[in-house]
């Protein structure tokens, strides 16, 4: 699965994915993770919690610094 933007949307959604047995790939157009989340470091939910539970992940690849480009077929399923 792609997920495109590696802020806070995006590193949920890589951890959902990854819970559930898939491969996934994060794009980020920034160096480094996080978005504007990762300068929060008293919140709840913050960047600093989450990356951390997806870090290592061998069903895992990122690409910093990179933009998803192109056209491939698409498909809307239902979530399991």
């Amino acid at each position: 699965m792609l997920v495109v933007g590696g802020g806070i949307a995006g590193i949920s959604a890589a951890r959902a994915l990854l819970r559930w047995g898939e491969e996934v790939i994060i794009v980020e157009k920034e160096e480094k993770l996080g978005g504007l989340m990762s300068q929060i470091a008293n919140c709840s939910v913050s960047f600093q919690t989450l990356f951390p539970e997806i870090e290592g992940e061998r069903n895992l690849r990122i690409f910093t610094s990179a933009r998803a480009e192109g056209s491939v077929p698409t498909s809307v399923l239902p979530m399991p």
